[in-house]
């Protein structure tokens, strides 16, 4: 029986080495990057949810470990490469599109001649975006699988985990004509925590909508960073950041 499983083990290990080079053969930029868990975030933030009924958290259980007998699969396909990962911001994705014309119809109100303009509206409308993010319930998942969820399902779900919380709000402020960017950090601890990066008014704004629906404004992006802190776990350095067209890495 022992033999069996060290068999199957062996098979399986072949399997993932055989699927991670059919995955990377055709692409040019072999470096990926994984998903990694963040800071959890304190339940105040926001609305108290009701207590799952015992069979939901048994149903909730029995999910967890059949995702996790599979976990190095589903990671092997969840790691993205760096094409992949700037593909993740997407300012034309249909749900993002949505949720840019809503808040343009709160903008232009009762208006009917209004029209956008980047210069007077933009500021309304990122504040409405970081607002938005930030109202998303936080996704603190106990699994050992890294997974990127899509605009679509963070709409659905009305939660994301704070790297996807910063992706979504990069793609929304990027449909409304910014110049944001996603950095990722290290933080006190070891933590990894995803902020976005904007250039706005001749200042450098940071926007977490994982913890604040308030920006954060410096004169240079080292003084933005600086001020930042989650939890109580302050900014040590900056590990690498991306939009939809440009991929930056500060580990190299």
């Amino acid at each position: 029986m022992l033999f069996s499983l060290v068999f199957i083990a062996m098979a399986l290990d072949d399997l993932i080495a055989q699927l991670r080079e059919r995955r990377l053969r055709d692409v040019s930029d072999k470096k990926t990057r994984k998903k990694e868990p963040s800071v959890s975030i304190a339940r105040k933030l926001v609305e108290p949810e009701e207590k799952e009924e015992s069979s939901d958290a048994i149903r909730a259980s029995v999910y967890k470990k059949i995702i996790e007998r599979y976990a190095e699969v589903i990671g092997l396909q969840e790691e993205k490469t760096i094409p992949e990962l700037k593909a993740l911001v997407n300012p034309e994705d249909e749900s993002i599109g949505k949720i840019k014309a809503r808040f343009l119809e709160e903008i232009k109100g009762s208006d009917a001649a209004w029209e956008y303009s980047f210069e007077r509206d933009f500021p309304f409308f990122a504040k409405k975006a970081l607002s938005y993010c930030f109202s998303l319930k936080p996704v603190n998942a106990d699994l050992s699988v890294s997974y990127w969820l899509k605009p679509s399902e963070i709409v659905e779900l009305q939660a994301a985990d704070p790297f996807d919380k910063a992706i979504f709000l990069c793609s929304l402020l990027i449909s409304g004509g910014g110049n944001a960017k996603v950095r990722v950090l290290e933080l006190e601890g070891n933590a990894k925590h995803a902020v976005v990066l904007l250039e706005l008014g001749g200042k450098i704004v940071l926007l977490d909508p994982s913890c604040s629906n308030e920006f954060e404004e410096g004169e240079t992006e080292e003084k933005a960073l600086g001020k930042h802190s989650l939890e109580g776990k302050g900014f040590l350095r900056s590990l690498y950041e991306f939009s939809d067209s440009d991929y930056s890495d500060f580990e190299e």
